[in-house]
């Protein structure tokens, strides 16, 4: 995710005060100051020059070490340059520095919800929100956090909340989209994906989702067009094979969905859910041994990941063979 765009206004749409005020940007006879340093920064991850950008920002925070803003934004580099674990440190020294700085609550909260932190990235975009409610991102982080923990009610509130603040924003749509889908309210999910795309017709996750949302509503041919479109622009996203996979299954489509789902559970051998794809599809083809071995793996994976619906639904594959 690459969230640096939002530092600088962010930053001055409040007053300098507290903490932040006496970090003030430091001025040099001799050298930029942290302010310049800071817009030198965003202007190399424009030019996606990442490593040149976190080297300009360590300048910055060496400079200033009280500068939430510049510790911040180095956060957001190491961020987009997959360090994590990096990002949310120097989140927390920002936010350390000034307890009332709103963004860097919201993309904290976002890099929790690249990490899977869900219910941290829930507390941290909750107090985001506190501090500003017209912040679009983070409802829309919060709601995706609340997605994915099964909480598709509260999600579906805050991706509300961000459509009525900017209804111009495809990401909303297609974050409700997604949502809708989980619900089964098919017909209004595929209302949002459409936004989405009408909106930004190079906003690849709207393909995507509309395409899982086609499966699901049985409009499979629909499904296998936006899926293949989706992996001609992301080839190597396994996810968008495991979703071809399912939505040609259900097509009839036993031989072609076979590679796609196996290319998923080359990278996630621990699924139960794609195991027990796997093993439908080898009972359509006649692979009768493949599948007894793939329904044996997704009930033990099952029973793991304590998913009682999967284990019954493995283990009457299992029955039939």
């Amino acid at each position: 995710m690459s969230k640096w765009l939002f530092i600088i206004a962010a930053f001055w749409a409040f007053p300098f005060t507290g903490a932040l005020a006496a970090s003030a940007p430091s001025t040099s006879s001799s050298g930029p100051t942290v302010s310049q340093l800071i817009d030198k920064a965003a202007d190399l991850v424009r030019a996606n020059k990442y490593k040149e950008a976190l080297k300009v920002s360590d300048q910055a925070v060496a400079l200033d070490p009280k500068s939430a803003r510049a510790i911040v934004q180095r956060g957001d580099i190491k961020d987009d340059l997959g360090d994590h674990q990096g990002a949310i440190i120097d989140y927390n020294a920002g936010i350390a520095l000034n307890p009332d700085y709103e963004y860097a609550y919201e993309t904290k909260c976002g890099t929790e919800l690249d990490l899977d932190r869900n219910d941290d990235a829930i507390q941290d975009c909750t107090k985001a929100i506190s501090l500003d409610k017209t912040d679009q991102d983070a409802f829309n982080y919060r709601g995706r956090a609340r997605y994915f923990n099964d909480d598709d009610q509260a999600a579906l509130d805050d991706f509300n909340a961000a459509i009525a603040l900017d209804n111009t924003v495809a990401k909303s749509y297609a974050y409700r989209c997604d949502d809708l889908r989980d619900m089964q309210r098919y017909d209004e999910a595929l209302a949002d994906c459409n936004r989405a795309i009408a909106l930004d017709p190079g906003y690849s996750f709207a393909l995507y989702t509309r395409g899982r949302t086609y499966d699901y509503a049985g409009k499979t041919d629909l499904a296998i067009a936006d899926l293949q479109a989706y992996l001609v622009r992301a080839p190597d996203d396994e996810y968008g094979k495991l979703w071809l996979g399912r939505a040609q299954y259900h097509h009839g489509d036993y031989s072609l969905a076979l590679p796609n789902v196996s290319a998923y559970l080359a990278q996630h051998s621990d699924s139960q859910f794609a195991y027990l794809l796997r093993a439908q599809i080898e009972v359509k083809l006649g692979k009768t041994t493949d599948a007894r071995t793939d329904a044996t793996q997704a009930l033990r994976y099952a029973h793991i990941n304590n998913d009682d619906e999967d284990a019954k639904d493995a283990q009457a594959l299992l029955t039939s063979l």
